[in-house]
Formats: C-alpha cells, sequence, structure tokens
C-alpha cells in the first residue's frame, strides 16, 4: 500500500490537532484534539486492514518519505523501499486520545454504525480560502487569539480576527454572507486547524460549528466559546 498524496495531506493536518491517531479499519480516519473541542473525519480511497493506533503521527509521516510501501499488520506496520524496510510498531489505544465516533460526514455513504447525526444548524455561510488565510495571517501578526462569526450592518456577516477581551483590540473583518438573524459566535483562532480550501461553515446557537470542505470529504466539528451570543 501507498497512501496518496490527499491521505498524506490530511493525516499531516490531524497532527496539527493530535499529534497521535487511531486509525480504524476502513477508510474512514478521523481525531479529536486532547481538549475534545475539535473533532475531524475524512474519508479516504485507502483501505486500513486492521486498526492501528500511532503515537508520534508526524515522525510516521516523515518516514514515510523513506520508505513509501507500507503494509499493516496487528501490532505494526512494515515499511519498504525496494529491499530496504522499517518495523514500526503500534502503540497501546490507553495512551492517546482518539474518539470512538464521530459526526455522519455530509454526503457520505460510508458512515459507521454509532456515527451521531448532526446538530440542527442556525447559520450557514461559505468562507473562501483566501479569506481564511487573510483572517490566519492578520492573526499571526497581530496577536489576536480570537474569531467571531458575527453580523453588521444591513444584515451582512463578517469573518473578524479580534481580542475579545480587549475593548480597544485591533479588529479584522472579512464580508462572508448576509443573515437576517443576529449574532456574535466566538471561536479560540488556534482551533481553526483547517486544511487549506473553500469550506461550507454552519454553526448551532448551541455552541458549535461544522467546516464543510467544499472539494475533499473532509469536515471539521469545532467548539465555540461560551460567551458567544445568538438572537440577542
Amino acid at each position: 500500500m501507498r497512501l496518496s498524496e490527499t491521505t498524506q495531506n490530511i493525516l499531516k493536518n490531524y497532527s496539527t490537532i493530535n499529534q497521535s491517531v487511531y486509525l480504524k479499519k476502513g477508510n474512514r480516519i478521523s481525531t479529536i484534539s486532547v481538549m475534545r473541542n475539535i473533532l475531524a473525519a475524512a474519508d479516504v480511497t485507502e483501505e486500513f486492514p486492521v486498526d492501528f493506533c500511532i503515537y508520534d503521527l508526524t515522525k510516521f509521516l516523515n518516514l514515510l518519505s523513506v520508505y513509501p510501501e507500507i503494509e499493516f499488520q496487528e501490532k505494526q506496520v512494515m515499511m519498504y523501499n525496494g529491499e530496504k524496510s522499517y518495523k514500526f510498531y503500534a502503540a497501546e489505544p490507553s495512551i492517546i486520545v482518539y474518539t470512538e465516533n464521530t459526526f455522519e460526514l455530509d454526503g457520505s455513504e460510508n458512515n459507521p454504525s454509532g456515527s451521531k447525526p448532526s446538530p440542527t444548524w442556525d447559520i450557514d455561510v461559505s468562507i473562501p480560502s483566501a479569506t481564511l488565510s487573510t483572517i490566519n495571517k492578520v492573526a499571526s501578526i497581530s496577536g489576536l487569539p480570537d474569531f467571531s462569526l458575527e453580523t453588521g450592518d444591513d444584515e451582512k456577516v463578517f469573518l473578524c480576527a479580534l481580542d475579545k477581551k480587549d475593548d480597544t483590540s485591533n479588529v479584522a473583518k472579512e464580508p462572508v454572507g448576509v443573515s437576517d438573524k443576529n449574532f456574535r459566535m466566538f471561536f479560540k483562532s488556534e482551533n481553526l486547524k483547517l486544511i487549506e480550501g473553500d469550506y461550507s461553515v454552519s454553526i448551532s446557537k448551541n455552541k458549535i460549528s461544522t467546516f464543510r470542505h467544499q472539494k475533499l470529504p473532509i469536515q471539521y466539528w469545532i467548539t465555540l466559546e461560551q460567551d458567544s451570543v445568538y438572537g440577542e
């Protein structure tokens, strides 16, 4: 087996959410942050033959650049490059943070038994890659720890970077849609660990959100901050 570039990129993204991953038998791969406030799931083309825990995902991915051919076994992955080989042992599930079930992946025919139905969504917008890139860049440059999705004048919806605890905070605003509802929903900027791309974004007034990649079969569910306000 060789992991496709897409699958490797998804796993690289997962390594920014959690250093470890539990690959379940089949072609659904998921991860959850240690704080359990970021959940991600994706359907990939590869079919994993066994359940397999990887403690240091970054190390595993770096080894793939040396040994691109892999064979999953119950307790180890044999990695090959011609006649060269490397034996990579599985971690015990008890030493990593993982999730047994995820929400149902929108549009997927591969949702495992036990997948949770998505919440009812109250806000829907589309956020292009360029907007996410700009907001992330500005937040990094200016040291802004928070993002908000909020309504402004004329029912416009903005994605903002700010420091919500500072009334004099600099604020970056990018328009992303319109809504006749009033809301100000907060995220920690460090929680938007997304693969680059355009996203369809839905938010529940119960303070959970989902980000669906518009081209790749990957979806994130991210908890909002408790001081988020909807309909006031």
